[in-house]
């Protein structure tokens, strides 16, 4: 009789070490979400974890996992897309015995049955919506600035060079915050996959500093030109914001050709 307890005993206390490693997946991406979201690659993370009585607290693993994989995430992929618009799909996380008793269980064996540290190694995708689910997002608020800035990016996208470099100058507006505008007509471009190649606007504050140039306001064409010349741009853009003499909420793009001064592309979208 003791002997069978003895062996039941041991039975059961092998089944919690051998069974007790954490092995488990969070956030799996279902048919609709793989529509809606581009996987950009993968990142991993690791992290301990104790598990008191070889208990797994599921949920705080998962959180713990999840936020370690964002900010790699957040870290690998940092101005190559908006990094606020990225989450984590399809983690999976695998747990060994990362405790110090590990070396001496044989002299402390009833202590290892208390608890135990893991090493847990998590991975996962990075994933982006979309430009369509994007697109339907905005098209939530079709009448705002938002939907007409989503617009305008589209006519963007489609009809300038794919081997361009571009450059958005300014936005002359009263009503509407300038940076906003451009801010978020990079991010949809960038968004949208566009194929050319975007300057980055700490060059062009560079320049403006080093030039003592104003672009709060109005830029005429000769001087947006001239300021795509020192940027390397082969296309600068600029526009205005604001209400119509038919009181009409309008926002106005021009895309100009560094080289030659035209106008290669006018995009208006009333918001």
């Amino acid at each position: 009789m003791r002997f069978r307890m003895l062996f039941g005993f041991c039975v059961f206390t092998i089944g919690i070490l051998f069974g007790s490693c954490i092995s488990m997946h969070d956030r799996v991406m279902t048919g609709q979400e793989l529509n809606e979201f581009e996987i950009l690659g993968k990142v991993n993370t690791e992290f301990s974890s104790f598990q008191p009585l070889h208990i797994h607290i599921s949920s705080s693993i998962k959180d713990t996992a999840h936020k370690k994989l964002l900010v790699e995430a957040k870290r690998q992929f940092a101005g190559k897309v908006d990094i606020n618009l990225i989450d984590i799909k399809n983690i999976k996380m695998q747990g060994i015995d990362d405790s110090p008793l590990n070396t001496v269980w044989k002299v402390f064996f009833p202590l290892i049955i208390v608890s135990n540290w893991q090493k847990v190694t998590a991975t996962g995708d990075v994933v982006i919506k979309s430009a369509d689910r994007l697109k339907r997002d905005v098209n939530a608020t079709t009448r705002g600035l938002d939907g007409a800035v989503f617009r305008i990016a589209e006519r963007l996208k489609n009809g300038l060079p794919a081997d361009a470099t571009i450059s958005i100058l300014s936005i002359n507006s009263k009503q509407e915050d300038p940076d906003y505008i451009i801010e978020e007509l990079e991010i949809f471009l960038e968004e949208m996959g566009a194929p050319f190649t975007i300057v980055d606007r700490r060059m062009l504050d560079q320049i403006r500093k080093e030039q003592n140039l104003q672009l709060s306001g109005d830029v005429n064409d000769e001087s947006a030109v001239e300021i795509g010349k020192m940027l390397g741009a082969s296309i600068v853009i600029v526009g205005t914001a604001g209400t119509t003499s038919n009181q009409e909420k309008r926002l106005t793009i021009r895309a100009l050709d560094v080289k030659t001064a035209r106008v290669i592309l006018t995009a208006r979208e009333n918001y």
